[in-house]
């Protein structure tokens, strides 16, 4: 288990090119927000542990209060679409709203268990809780099944790659996968006799091998970041002072948020990656502790935390990561006038294989079949980046062009 130990202002955590400032947005509430979520770039909701729900339309400029119905902490909040939501909490709670948050009315979970994450997968959503417990429901929340977890130990994130394989993280660095969509899972091993209680209360994962876990000890105000490279197989840790990270996602391969701050002197932080999490960046920002994060796009990214605090991100640079791969992709030729190739061993395409090329800003500027011929002879020269994504596997070329 590789422990690498960290204090902000520490040469990995450092404001770069890549940096970007979030702009505070008038909630309208003083109260924690626990969660957000936005179904597109406009339409979003957030709740809070006073079982508030605030909606906005217009991309956080106004935010309306809904009328949940309850008043017990609401840990999680998931827009399916823009008329069907659901938002969950404490002893179990589940709410469910067809109108776009006109009115809320309860589901039965079948459970007490404290529930505190929720994750759409498809058509099929999930919620984990404390005591072990997943939930699942495959007509968007309107009746649960339980699945048998096979620990009793507090799950607080959730985050399915594909219709099979999915993870689920709790305390004490606990990481169950699964690779049957739930019905069986598996504990992965991060060093899970640690004396102290680390809680993994975020997860995302960059492409099929590549995953995150954030968290941390929320009474040592130590913050923790998990990485895999082998699909959960091991995980090497990061441990941060003076903060605690709530929630994590990354927007492609190389470019993600986490959302978390300081629990004594209630100040934010959010850290950004361009390079698939290898060194993270401390962004720009001045707010109360941030909690939950919503990247609906590239085009604008959300985060929410305590005394009703809402931030807001536009125009999202981006970063292009390599990834090693078990097929050689090469460009010819490179250098190019702006036209070429790309020739591929080891691996036939499947009919969903895709091309995409991107500048040095990380701004996707060409999406094509991988089998034609590319021509970016319209664009200036410089360096570029193709990135071929199959099914089971993600590979980035880098290109000139003179």
């Amino acid at each position: 288990m590789k422990i690498i130990l960290l204090i902000f202002g520490a040469l990995l955590l450092v404001l770069n090119s890549f940096s970007q400032t979030f702009i505070p947005q008038n909630s309208g509430l003083t109260s924690v927000f626990s969660a957000i979520n936005f179904v597109d770039d406009n339409v979003g909701m957030a709740v809070t542990y006073g079982g508030e729900i605030v909606k906005t339309t217009n991309g956080g400029t106004n935010w309306n209060q809904q009328n949940s119905g309850v008043t017990t902490t609401l840990r999680d909040v998931l827009m399916i679409n823009s008329t069907t939501a659901l938002a969950i909490g404490y002893n179990g709670l589940i709410i469910k709203t067809t109108d776009g948050g006109a009115t809320w009315s309860s589901v039965n979970s079948g459970t007490t268990y404290n529930l505190d994450n929720l994750f759409l997968n498809g058509s099929t959503v999930f919620v984990v809780g404390s005591g072990g417990t997943i939930l699942k429901s495959a007509d968007s929340g309107s009746t649960w099944t339980s699945l048998n977890s096979g620990t009793s130990l507090d799950l607080k994130s959730i985050y399915f790659l594909n219709a099979s394989t999915g993870y689920v993280g709790g305390n004490y660095k606990t990481i169950l996968k699964t690779t049957d969509g739930g019905s069986s899972w598996t504990i992965m091993n991060t060093d899970v006799g640690n004396s102290i209680i680390y809680q993994l209360v975020g997860m995302s994962f960059s492409d099929a091998n590549t995953g995150f876990a954030v968290g941390g000890d929320a009474q040592g105000n130590q913050g923790l970041i998990l990485k895999t490279t082998d699909a959960g197989v091991t995980w090497t840790s990061q441990y941060f002072a003076n903060t605690y990270f709530g929630s994590i996602q990354f927007l492609n391969n190389a470019t993600g948020f986490i959302a978390g701050g300081n629990i004594t002197n209630n100040t934010s932080t959010i850290l950004k990656t361009n390079n698939g999490g290898n060194t993270w960046a401390v962004q720009p920002t001045s707010s109360s502790r941030q909690v939950g994060v919503s990247f609906p796009s590239f085009n604008a990214g959300y985060t929410c935390g305590l005394d009703g605090t809402i931030l807001k991100i536009r125009d999202i640079n981006l970063g292009v990561a390599e990834y090693a791969s078990n097929m050689d992709v090469n460009a010819f030729p490179n250098p190019n006038k702006g036209r070429f190739s790309l020739s591929f061993e080891n691996h036939i395409l499947s009919v969903n294989a895709v091309a995409e090329v991107y500048n040095a800003r990380g701004e996707m500027i060409l999406k094509q079949n991988p089998s034609e011929d590319f021509d970016i002879s319209n664009f200036s020269n410089g360096i570029y980046f193709v990135r071929l994504k199959d099914e089971d596997f993600i590979a980035t070329q880098k290109i000139i062009k003179e």
